[in-house]
């Protein structure tokens, strides 16, 4: 197991425990209040690998199994 994970025990039992190691927030709905100052255009590097690379959000052209951004 990947030392860096999280992991919570979920449930106890005489022979065994069972661990959940989706992150903290899975499947907790975040909602964020933001506010865009300003856009720029993207480097050719930046349309190679889809994402500006600063941070974690990667916003997909499609929704998975649809033509529609959600």
């Amino acid at each position: 197991m990947p030392k860096d994970a999280i992991y919570t025990v979920t449930e106890i039992y005489p022979e065994h425990l069972v661990l959940d190691g989706n992150h903290p927030l899975a499947g907790i709905a975040i909602r964020l209040d933001i506010t865009v100052r300003s856009v720029r255009e993207a480097t050719e590097e930046e349309i190679g690998r889809g994402t500006a690379g600063t941070g974690f959000f990667k916003i997909p052209s499609m929704a998975p199994g649809n033509d529609l951004l959600h």
